[in-house]
């Protein structure tokens, strides 16, 4: 026999454990790895713990400082109403400027009106009226981003 011709493999010894490899990265068609696929993955993940974090927080300070239910609730309201109307509409907005073009103006639109809650109720301005609107404003954004069930 020639030693090219060997074709048994090395074998793990008896009752030792077979380890597999850790996962990689996902590959495209040349075999590189997927960066942008991983980081896209990786700031979604981020961006939706913040909307829903935030989707919880707001109703919690409202209820924490005020002790009204009702005006919680209101904050609610103002959080989800317009979330709904652009699971509707989101689609033709998005058919007619470009995902991308939403998705960047709204996450900055929502970002410039989440940063000014914290700045209003620091302020001192505790006005239900200006934090319904600032809410309104802020919640649309994650409507057209947000994958409908099928």
């Amino acid at each position: 026999m020639s030693a090219g011709n060997d074709t048994t493999a090395a074998k793990p010894p008896a009752g030792a454990s077979v380890v597999a490899p850790p996962p990689a990265l996902p590959v495209d068609h040349r075999g590189q790895p997927r960066r942008g696929f991983t980081a896209l993955l990786v700031a979604e993940t981020i961006s939706t713990a913040g909307t829903r974090m935030s989707q919880l927080a707001l109703p919690w300070l409202i209820l924490t400082t005020t002790h009204n239910p009702v005006t919680t609730g209101l904050v609610g309201l103002a959080e989800i109403a317009p979330y709904v109307v652009l699971q509707i509409l989101g689609a033709p907005l998005v058919d007619a400027l470009g995902g991308r073009r939403v998705a960047v103006t709204g996450n900055l639109a929502a970002a410039a009106t989440m940063g000014a809650i914290p700045v209003l109720w620091a302020s001192g301005h505790h006005q239900l009226l200006p934090l319904l609107l600032l809410v309104f404003v802020a919640a649309p954004p994650a409507g057209p981003r947000t994958p409908r069930p099928r």
